[in-house]
Parts: C-alpha cells; sequence; structure tokens
C-alpha cells in the first residue's frame, strides 16, 4: 500500500483444507490493473490459470493437451481473437510474445527444450492487428536467443550460440536484415571461464549475473562490454546465496529476490549510481544464530563418470565426526537445466540441528552449472549418466566416512522424483530410504500426457526406436 503497510492479496494457504494448491506464475498488465496468475495442485506442472480481478467474460476453456500453439491478439471482454501467429510443422513447439520498446515491437519466441526462434513485428506498421508482417530474426532452433534490450535497429541479445556458457552480444535488425546474421555480431560480453546466469538492461548498462563457485554474483557493465563495477554486495555472505528472480522497472529500478543457506528468502531493490549500483533489503527476515552458530558447509569435488567433477555441498554441524554412521539425506535433480543449491530451508535446518543429520546436495550433470554442456550431457541419449553421477556421490560419501547405507536416503522431487526411482532400481543396497515426491517414472508414456510432449528435449523421442529401447532399459 502506499503508506507501506502490507495486506494479503492472495493467500493459497487458505485454498485447500490439505494445502495441496500453490501460486505457480504471475504476471500484470502493463497498467496494472489486471492480474493473471497460475494455480498448481499437488506439484503438477499443469497450471490453471486465472485473473484477477476475476470477471465472468474471460472464462477460457480448459484442454488437457498443448499441442499446435498459437499466438493470437485478444482484447478483453471481447470472443473475437485475431492469429497472429501460428506454426504446423510441428505441434510441439511452445510460442510466446512479448511486446518491447514503449510498445513498438512485438516478439515472438518459438520454443522446443532450451532452445528456440525469435521473430518480431512493427505495431507502428498497421492499424490492424491481421495485417501485421511478421520478420525473423533467429529462424533454426540451434540455440537458445533472450532479448535484454530493443534500440532503434539493433537488439542486445544473451544466447549460448557456439559458447555453452553464454555470452551477451549486439546485433542488427530491421526488415531489411537477413536472419542468422550472426557473423556481424557484436560480442558485447565474451564467453568466461564462468557460467553466465542472467543479463539485465538498465540505465543505460549491463547487470550481469555469473555462478562463481556455485553461488551468484552481480556485476555492471556499459554497453561497450567494460567492466564497471561489482556491487558491494555478498549474495553468499550467510551461506551459499542464488538469486531467483531479477526485474527492471521502467524507471531503471532493479528489484531482485535471493537466499542464502541460514538466510530465508529475501527482496532487494538496487538503484544505479553511476558506475555502481545501492542495494538496500526491501523486507527482511534473520533466523536465530542459536540454529545456525554451530553449523557449516563443506565443498567437495567428486570424480563421476568420463572423468566429470560433481559439485557437491554439504551442510553439518562443526563437531559432526567421520566415523561412517551420520544420518545423510542426498538431494538431486539433474535435469532440465535446473540449478540446485544449499538455499535456505527450514526442515533442513532441522534435520541438521535436531538429528546430528548431513544433508547434501549434488550439482550432477542435467544441469546448469556448465552451461549446455553440462545439461546437453545429462539428457536425452545421457540420461543415465545423472543416476551414475547419483550414485558416485552416494559412494564417495561411504567411503569418506560420512555415513553408510543403512543411514543413507535419497530425496528428489519431480526430475529428481525419477532420479530417486531409478537409482533405488540400480542400486537397491546402497540407500536405506527413498523419497520420490510427484516423481516422473513412467518413461514410455510421459509425453502423451498433459505438457509432457514439451519435455521431449530433455527424455527423447519415444517415436524413435533407439530412443524408446534406450528409455526401456
Amino acid at each position: 500500500m502506499n503508506d507501506g503497510r502490507e495486506i494479503v492479496f492472495l493467500d493459497p494457504n487458505i485454498w485447500s483444507n490439505e494445502g495441496l494448491l500453490a501460486i505457480k506464475q504471475l504476471s500484470w498488465t502493463n497498467d496494472g490493473k489486471f492480474l493473471a496468475y497460475g494455480i498448481s495442485e499437488n506439484g503438477s506442472d499443469w497450471t490453471k490459470i486465472k485473473k484477477y480481478p476475476y470477471s465472468q467474460s474471460c472464462v477460457g476453456t480448459e484442454i488437457d493437451k498443448l499441442i499446435f500453439q498459437c499466438l493470437y491478439y485478444h482484447k478483453i471482454g471481447e470472443k473475437n481473437d485475431i492469429l497472429i501467429y501460428r506454426e504446423w510443422s510441428n505441434p510441439d513447439l511452445m510460442i510466446r510474445g512479448t511486446v518491447l520498446y514503449n510498445d513498438r515491437y512485438l516478439f515472438i519466441t518459438v520454443i522446443q527444450g532450451f532452445k528456440n526462434k525469435l521473430l518480431y513485428a512493427d505495431l507502428n506498421d498497421v492499424k490492424k492487428m491481421d495485417q501485421l508482417k511478421i520478420y525473423p530474426i533467429f529462424d533454426r532452433l540451434d540455440a537458445s536467443y533472450e532479448i535484454v534490450a530493443v534500440g532503434g535497429d539493433f537488439l542486445i541479445i544473451f544466447t549460448n550460440f557456439r559458447a555453452p556458457l553464454f555470452k551477451v552480444v549486439k546485433i542488427k535488425f530491421g526488415s531489411n536484415v537477413k536472419p542468422n546474421q550472426n557473423k556481424e555480431w557484436e560480442e558485447i560480453i565474451k564467453e568466461g571461464h564462468n557460467k553466465l546466469e542472467r543479463a539485465q538492461f538498465a540505465d543505460n548498462k549491463l547487470i550481469i549475473w555469473y555462478l562463481e563457485d556455485m553461488q551468484d554474483q552481480i556485476y555492471i557493465y556499459s554497453l561497450d562490454g567494460i567492466l564497471l563495477s561489482r556491487p558491494k554486495f555478498n549474495i553468499g555472505n550467510n551461506g551459499i546465496g542464488i538469486i531467483k528472480e531479477f526485474h527492471v522497472s521502467k524507471d531503471s529500478k532493479i528489484f531482485f529476490g535471493c537466499s542464502s543457506t541460514f538466510t530465508p528468502y529475501l527482496n532487494y531493490e538496487g538503484v544505479i549510481d553511476k558506475k555502481d549500483m545501492n542495494i538496500h533489503p526491501i523486507d527482511s527476515g534473520t533466523i536465530e544464530s542459536r540454529y545456525t552458530n554451530d553449523l557449516m558447509i563443506t565443498k567437495l569435488l567428486v570424480k563421476g563418470k568420463h572423468y566429470v567433477d560433481i559439485p557437491v555441498q554439504l551442510l553439518h554441524k562443526k563437531d559432526m565426526k567421520l566415523d561412517g554412521n551420520n544420518p545423510v539425506l542426498l538431494y538431486g535433480y539433474g535435469g532440465f537445466n535446473t540449478l540446485e543449491s544449499l538455499e535456505f530451508s527450514a526442515s533442513r535446518l532441522i534435520f541438521v540441528n535436531n538429528f546430528n543429520g548431513i544433508f547434501v546436495v549434488a550439482n550432477i550433470r542435467g544441469g546448469r552449472e556448465k552451461g549446455e554442456t553440462s545439461h546437453g550431457h545429462g539428457s536425452g541419449y545421457y540420461k543415465k549418466n545423472v543416476f551414475e553421477d547419483f550414485i558416485e556421490v552416494a559412494n564417495h560419501l561411504i567411503r569418506l566416512k560420512y555415513t553408510n547405507p543403512k543411514r543413507l536416503a535419497i530425496y528428489g522431487v519431480s526430475n529428481g522424483g525419477l532420479l530417486c526411482c531409478a537409482c533405488s532400481v540400480l542400486k537397491p543396497d546402497l540407500f536405506n530410504c527413498v523419497v520420490s515426491v510427484v516423481g516422473l517414472t513412467d518413461m514410455l508414456k510421459y509425453d502423451q500426457y498433459t505438457i509432457g510432449a514439451s519435455w521431449i528435449p530433455e527424455y527423447g523421442d519415444l517415436r524413435d526406436a533407439n530412443q524408446f529401447n534406450y528409455n526401456y532399459k
């Protein structure tokens, strides 16, 4: 509220007596009048979209499967939507539209897995939406292309084209520019040794964050690629810190949220001051020191198959003994380009404090700590690398006397649930407890359910006999 008071706006805790509903997505209209939000039930990826404030005229039709997505222009209160863009070449492509640059350009993203095409239309060119001309910028599904900023005749793009750890480039665009002109790109931020997590544009500067030693760090660059500063804000000043959200307002204020091992998720505001950025918390939250003073984090590098280094993080008491008898909860995900870390979790702190346990996070292949290299080597025909990495981490913990099979439990959610189920089948004597939360276990029919077809780049196309046999084994 304007007077600084907080009020409850949406509260999913009262929507279900069993606590099975959660808010998954939020999106405001530019004028702030309407909010679209998604509701997930039982941890499912299937989301129901609702509008606030509610209007009967906006009630849509629920569908069972997402195929042949199209982009339409919809005017609230009207039924005759106008088709803007579609592709019939592949029923599983996902299509998104975003309006940028003072509402002048419509950018269309066509997605398959973690690769996408990028197209645009100039909204100033026509008076009727059904007369829009669509121009390709990147018309191949060969990499990820994300718009950072739009100029009069140029775009700044965040991409992993020939750069698994990502880079930032400046390209020309317009109706007279041919697509895929990568030879004419200007590399603003070159690919480095660390994973470039995100790039944002604010106050004619680039706000960059890198993944360094499994935690995020913020940097500010000029549009010429010159490093201006590293803001005085240590995301991991209390454990391992990871940024979860990052947004820039129209007046170039920066808002982001992050948490670390011993600090709950907090929201921050950043204001650009010449070459630097002043950062301060919007809200506050601390954990009493008696819950954290006796704890510490240990980092390991485990050698996996193919001589791959697997980063492992352990949360445990400082006086822990390596006697091979500690209760260990080993957590993993290993898919969908997702990074896992020792972020804040009250249940983890309870486990370590009250049960003298060790909570372990294994950054196995399938994640993004090394960009598309680590993700690609843990998907499709390489999915079993994920399971073997996880098993090797478990064996390594046993060899180092952290625990033994009778005191070792594994835990995973969704894709991580699949991981735990697979590992329990491959090595049933290695774990004494398996916790698979909403695990994906039907690997021969997964593509037939809800948005399962969008997971084909991750788990493989079952219409291919070789991939089917690989999954079957």
